[in-house]
């Protein structure tokens, strides 16, 4: 355990984020059509940015617990994707 006071370090109350209702409201908006998505903004006291969606964690390449845990995400995966091709009109 660190002791803070040793290092001279002076504890200070972490401001609110003024516009975070917005930034939830955009996040929601922009995730509203995928199952997982991490939305990247970016804020300033009146403006909100926008950088990225990003669908899969570690850029597709994070290693899984065991090979069934990453079958279970394939197979998971692969009937959302078949399920919503066979919906669509051609």
């Amino acid at each position: 355990m660190v002791d803070i006071l040793s290092y001279n370090i002076i504890l200070k109350e972490i401001p609110g984020i003024p516009n975070l209702t917005k930034l939830m409201e955009v996040a929601r908006v922009l995730s509203s059509d995928f199952e997982h998505a991490r939305i990247d903004l970016y804020a300033t006291a009146d403006q909100i940015f926008f950088t990225e969606i990003t669908h899969y964690s570690s850029s597709g390449f994070e290693k899984f617990s065991s090979y069934e845990v990453d079958l279970l995400g394939v197979q998971k995966w692969l009937k959302k994707k078949l399920n919503t091709f066979s919906t669509k009109k051609l």
